[in-house]
């Protein structure tokens, strides 16, 4: 009793890329009667939010295209980019400070003619600010600007302290 090989086409298989593949060559599925029937596969909350993502990108792209060249289009006149990366720092300042930010900010943006979006902004401001205060600190030493107002915060707040002793210990009241 010998095994008999038999053609795989004979048995119902084909091969296709390398693989073997139970239906023969020539069966196609007829999609539009398993739609009809219920036998489709269903689309998923996932499946589904992916199809309406790629056709949003597909309109936006389509677009792009059908919209003028943007290399025509004149570039936005910007100030050139610091030469050094910049890291992100957080100070507490004070409300009324922060007003008077946003107001220097809309001073300098109405004095240079700006429209848009501000080419100053505050960080601009503040950096060049805090330069020019440690520029005037290594100049000047204690008779920088921002010693004095350092030495004068300090001597308020000394002031503030020996006024909360006094009354403290009730000193001062009538």
């Amino acid at each position: 009793m010998g095994l008999e090989l038999l053609p795989l086409e004979q048995i119902g298989y084909h091969q296709s890329g390398g693989n073997l593949v139970s239906e023969p060559k020539d069966h196609k599925p007829d999609i539009m009667t398993e739609l009809l029937q219920g036998n489709a596969p269903q689309v998923t909350t996932r499946e589904n939010d992916l199809i309406e993502r790629l056709a949003f990108y597909l309109k936006r792209l389509e677009q792009r295209a059908a919209s003028p060249d943007p290399a025509k289009k004149a570039p936005k006149a910007r100030p050139p980019r610091a030469p050094r990366p910049k890291k992100k720092a957080t100070y507490y300042l004070t409300k009324v400070l922060l007003r008077r930010l946003d107001e220097a900010q809309q001073t300098l943006k109405e004095l240079s003619g700006e429209s848009g979006r501000p080419i100053v902004s505050k960080s601009l401001i503040v950096e060049l600010a805090l330069k020019t205060a440690i520029q005037d600190l290594e100049r000047s030493g204690r008779a920088s600007r921002l010693v004095k107002l350092i030495g004068s915060l300090q001597a308020q707040h000394a002031r503030a302290q020996e006024k909360a002793g006094r009354k403290k210990h009730g000193e001062g009241q009538k």
